[in-house]
């Protein structure tokens, strides 16, 4: 019999668990904000919040995104050392959910994060205290921004 090749020789096949290890959504919050508006994050220490931003283009920006690219959105965050960062955010992926509540800043802090997702009484840092949202051309967006905030728990 010949050997299969090294493609094939490492391919794993994973079982179905029996119950999910994904933790179960708390309550949700939906909200709608203008934009440049700051919201407040109120978030425990042991928990992550997910946000839906739903960012809706206006006729005109319906009619521009198919003919060009749309400009960028930005998501200004305020954490509550007070250190203010600026990340770009796609309306198209924001919509289905990022985590919002603790963005790590550095490398550092990205190996922290998610070693505190898989171990029990971590810290997670990189806590955020506020976010707001701003474009670079307010004609090919709807005045609003809906959010829906949704709590999960950690494991312990």
């Amino acid at each position: 019999m010949q050997d299969a090749p090294p493609t094939i020789a490492q391919l794993m096949i994973l079982e179905q668990r029996q119950s999910s290890i994904c933790p179960t959504g708390l309550a949700e919050e939906k909200i709608t904000i203008p934009w440049e508006a700051t919201q407040a994050l109120v978030t425990k220490d042991s928990s992550l919040t997910r946000a839906a931003v739903k960012i809706k283009y206006s006729l005109f920006g319906k009619i521009y995104k198919t003919l060009f690219r749309s400009p960028p959105v930005s998501m200004k965050v305020t954490y509550e050392d007070g250190l203010e960062l600026g990340y770009r955010i796609i309306p198209e992926n924001a919509d289905n959910g990022i985590v919002i509540s603790h963005l790590p800043r550095d490398v550092n802090e990205v190996l922290s994060f998610f070693q505190s997702l898989d171990s029990a009484n971590s810290q997670l840092t990189g806590k955020v205290k506020s976010v707001n949202f701003s474009n670079q051309n307010s004609l090919l967006y709807s005045s609003k921004i809906e959010l829906t905030f949704t709590s999960y728990n950690l494991p312990s």
